[in-house]
């Protein structure tokens, strides 16, 4: 989900530990959506970030839920489902983002701390490759179950429902090798080579029939000027370059 608009909600909830006044607290909306019921006024520039701190407290760290991972790469800020081998059973995703990964033009980010005084440092990890393929990951897992969470869809899970695969002026078989080509590729890569961009009106979709009910279809590659790309939401997609 690429952000067009953002607002911070003022409202008050719950009580002090004295329990003498309101706490204040902000909703977070993008496009129109709540992604966080309590947004912090700290943005830490660590990588593992907290969108939705503690109801009870408000305090960041409180509790193991509400959690966005955040990297930058070319103009984008990105906000995704946790992926962390070494925190993986110690964080819970916010649930906002089940709307989909959040993509944010850097400077329109910069705006928005700014605009609502957030603490923010502006060092941001760029994305790695594994990041990179989570997020290709989570862009087919969200084709096949929406807004639920996905962590639990692996690629081969997502390839074990796929019953073929087409593209315009493409037969089904260069369809299903440019695929596997740009799978193999995928896990084979330099991480320094990644890219982000924009899908242009001449990129070639090749699309993956799933076999589920009701019948879903994942755009799982795209070419363009003999390069492939991965889409990961928000008319985004990224390439390996040589």
């Amino acid at each position: 989900m690429r952000v067009v608009t953002y607002e911070l909600v003022p409202w008050a909830t719950g009580l002090t530990s004295a329990g003498l006044n309101n706490i204040a607290s902000h909703k977070l909306l993008i496009n129109g959506i709540c992604i966080s019921a309590n947004f912090p006024q700290k943005l830490e520039p660590n990588p593992l970030l907290q969108i939705d701190i503690c109801s009870e407290c408000f305090e960041p760290g409180c509790t193991a839920s509400g959690y966005v991972q955040v990297f930058e790469q070319d103009s984008y800020v990105i906000w995704k489902e946790p992926y962390d081998k070494e925190k993986a059973n110690e964080v819970e995703s916010a649930t906002g983002i089940r709307a989909g990964t959040i993509y944010w033009d850097s400077n329109q980010y910069a705006n928005f701390t700014v605009e609502f005084g957030l603490t923010d440092s502006g060092k941001r990890t760029r994305l790695p490759i594994e990041q990179a393929i989570d997020l290709w990951r989570i862009q087919g897992a969200k084709t096949l179950i929406g807004h639920m969470p996905s962590h639990f869809i692996s690629i081969e899970r997502l390839e074990e429902n796929i019953v073929g695969f087409y593209s315009v002026n493409l037969t089904a078989k260069e369809s299903e090798r440019l695929y596997l080509e740009g799978k193999k590729k995928l896990f084979s890569s330099d991480p320094s080579t990644l890219t982000i961009a924009e899908l242009t009106e001449r990129a070639v979709k090749i699309t993956a029939m799933l076999d589920v009910n009701p019948y879903r279809e994942w755009d799982c590659i795209y070419l363009e000027n003999e390069k492939i790309w991965y889409p990961i939401g928000g008319n985004l997609a990224f390439c390996l370059e040589e």
